[in-house]
């Protein structure tokens, strides 16, 4: 009898109750060989995935199949261990690999069969069928929102139409470069015009790729518009088709922006990035533009000397300088944008900002620091919880529009990182925590009832809760904008609260992968109901997907 045991074989099939979006089987093969008489390591690894997009035409779809063989395995070679530890997975590209037939001739340890010299061939000419195309232009639409034509892209097209109260209609039509122009300098421009206020506006940025490994960049960019935010353009939001419709009746609270942004950013190795911001902005919230002087009406005092004197616009020069670690983080490369696929490790922002006065009329001195921490981890067997920690501070004398304001949701489309039962400006601190919990079912729930099993619906839970604070000096200075219950009215701004005798909170439960991409929740406003505008039950509609 053995006193050693080890696996010689493993074929694995994936299950066909398995809830997973797109697949329709999964294969695993994997052969182990004895090496060194005593150790067991890879032979060769084999995995077929069947991509399926619609399960009730099957023969529509993608086979991924990849293949490795070992052999000639030498072990602790100190060599190998020292420029594994130099390297990072930076440093690697595909252009390394990137060689010519007679190399994988030589070099490949068996011959491909038939069907794999085929897909050589194969995938050649697939790029040429003109419903490849099509397929391939509709999801760059869908994902960037942009249209491409040669080396010039238009769009976005989301962002065509919108309507408010200031603007009226507004139409917006953007032009940028394509990769096909260039693959290091990317330029976007748009316009933007309102057949109420009758007034242009725009826009224009421009982004230079220095160096893709490691990848650094510089952007620098330049708006007039209107914005339904107070944030800088790191989170700039202009409006958009659901700018005037699908939102909650009440007043849409915007601000007329002008913003002037140069920012440098270098991704280092293991998961660590920086970026170095500096931007001047002007704020003039839009108000007494109601029959009955209602708007955004903010206002705000300099001088505490000076009650009287009351500035209701805002001129800041900042620099800000974010440090980011996100270690072991998959992401996707494009030319000039990286989106992350997030990492099983925690991924820890902190970001300081000082604001100068004085500076090309700036009016504030301040300064600001902020942490944040998100991540997931698994809760057999009833799912997994994602969350989102951040916690920050003002320090100095400020418009509550330049210190935290919370983010809430006045339209029916879920945010997964706002206060979805909040509205816009409702709360504000110049000290806070904030903490985003979603936790997910999978199938656990909605698998066990008949009949419901076959939509492959998944359950969702959420909890969300942010405390906050204000000085004694930020409360005098921001005393005409404080919280006044007798504005009430869906036409008039009735003030911010800060969150300091409780935390606000709200929960949720809902229902994902609708239609594989669709979610809807039900959410609970648990406090802070003294607001007329607000109710304490309301639903949301979000797109999202998770395989």
């Amino acid at each position: 009898m053995s006193d050693s045991y080890a696996i010689q074989r493993l074929d694995m099939r994936m299950s066909k109750d398995v809830n997973i979006n797109l697949v329709n089987r999964i294969i695993i093969f994997e052969e182990y060989g004895l090496t060194q008489d005593s150790i067991w390591l890879p032979q060769r690894q084999k995995t077929v995935i069947d991509f399926t997009p619609n399960e009730k035409r099957k023969r529509m779809g993608i086979i991924g199949r990849k293949t490795i063989s070992y052999k000639d395995y030498r072990l602790n070679q100190e060599k190998t261990k020292q420029e594994h530890r130099a390297k990072d997975p930076e440093d690697y590209s595909l252009e390394s690999i990137n060689k010519d037939d007679s190399f994988w001739e030589v070099s490949r340890h068996g011959e491909l069969t038939e069907n794999e010299k085929k897909i050589y061939t194969m995938v050649d000419s697939i790029k040429n069928v003109p419903v490849y195309k099509t397929y391939v232009d509709v999801m760059y639409i869908l994902f960037s929102g942009y249209k491409q034509f040669g080396p010039i892209e238009i769009g976005p097209l989301f962002s065509l139409y919108s309507r408010d109260h200031v603007q009226g209609n507004r139409f917006k039509l953007g032009i940028g470069t394509s990769k096909k122009l260039s693959k290091k300098i990317w330029l976007r421009g748009y316009g933007a015009y309102g057949t109420k206020d009758k007034k242009f506006k725009y826009g224009a940025s421009f982004t230079w790729v220095l160096n893709k490994k490691p990848r650094t960049l510089i952007e620098t960019s330049y708006f007039n518009d209107v914005s339904i935010s107070s944030e800088n353009s790191e989170d700039f939001a202009t409006g958009n088709l659901l700018t005037g419709i699908y939102r909650k009746p009440v007043h849409l609270k915007l601000v007329h922006t002008k913003e002037g942004k140069f920012s440098f950013e270098k991704y280092w190795k293991k998961g660590w990035s920086n970026r170095i911001t500096v931007l001047h902005r002007e704020l003039d919230p839009y108000g007494g533009i109601t029959e009955n002087e209602g708007g955004f009406n903010y206002q705000y005092i300099p001088d505490l000397n000076n009650p009287d004197g009351v500035d209701t616009t805002i001129t800041s020069a900042e620099v800000i300088l974010s440090l980011r670690y996100a270690f072991k983080e998959k992401v996707i490369d494009g030319n000039f944008k990286r989106t992350s696929l997030g990492s099983k490790y925690p991924i820890i922002q902190l970001q300081y900002t000082k604001g100068f006065k004085g500076v090309f009329g700036s009016e504030y001195s301040y300064h600001k620091l902020a942490f944040g921490i998100k991540g997931y981890f698994q809760v057999n067997p009833i799912g997994w919880t994602a969350y989102k920690f951040r916690a920050g501070k003002t320090f100095g004398q400020v418009p509550y529009l330049l210190a935290e304001v919370h983010p809430g949701n006045e339209s029916y489309t879920y945010n997964k990182s706002a206060f979805n039962g909040a509205l816009k400006y409702e709360f504000a601190s110049d000290a806070f925590a904030s903490l985003i919990v979603d936790h997910h079912f999978d199938g656990l729930i909605l698998n066990k009832i008949p009949g419901v099993r076959k939509l492959n619906w998944r359950t969702v839970a959420t909890f969300r809760t942010m405390w906050g604070s204000m000085s004694d000096k930020n409360i005098a200075a921001n005393q005409y904008s404080l919280s006044n219950p007798s504005l009430e009215g869906e036409d008039t701004y009735t003030g911010f609260t800060t969150p300091n005798k409780y935390p606000y909170m709200e929960t949720g439960v809902g229902i994902e992968n609708i239609f594989k991409v669709l979610r809807v929740d039900v959410l609970w406003r648990l406090n802070y109901l003294d607001n007329a505008d607000v109710k304490p039950f309301t639903f949301r509609l979000g797109i999202d997907f998770y395989f």
